[in-house]
């Protein structure tokens, strides 16, 4: 799952982007209340896309007070990861997104707002 906060005093809309096989699976849009989190697994925005086949999801926001974290687990839950989202300079959509395989955690925080 991913949790994602805003520490500022502005709502900050937000894109996700599952990625997997080197495509965009899918889209959601989300607000994150100011000074407030939204937690969840993938299946939260996700509902559709198969846990295997999501490899990555990319949050993109125009605010730049967003923080995120990637959480995951074993089956029965007994041992549990938390590790902190990495920052991107940017994030293209439509570009063909294989060449991020490999490169960043499962879960990243785009702070650039702009998706091109």
């Amino acid at each position: 799952g991913i949790a994602l906060a805003n520490y500022g005093a502005v709502a900050a809309p937000v894109t996700l982007y599952a990625l997997g096989g080197g495509v965009v699976l899918g889209t959601a849009s989300i607000t994150v209340a100011p000074h407030n989190k939204k937690v969840g697994l993938h299946s939260t925005w996700f509902p559709s896309l198969a846990m295997n086949d999501v490899k990555k999801i990319i949050a993109v926001s125009s605010v730049d007070t967003m923080g995120g974290i990637a959480i995951a687990s074993n089956a029965d839950s007994s041992g549990i990861l938390f590790t902190a989202a990495v920052p991107m300079e940017s994030f293209s959509p439509r570009a063909q997104t294989e060449e991020f395989a490999g490169i960043y955690p499962v879960e990243e925080l785009v702070r650039s707002g702009k998706e091109s």
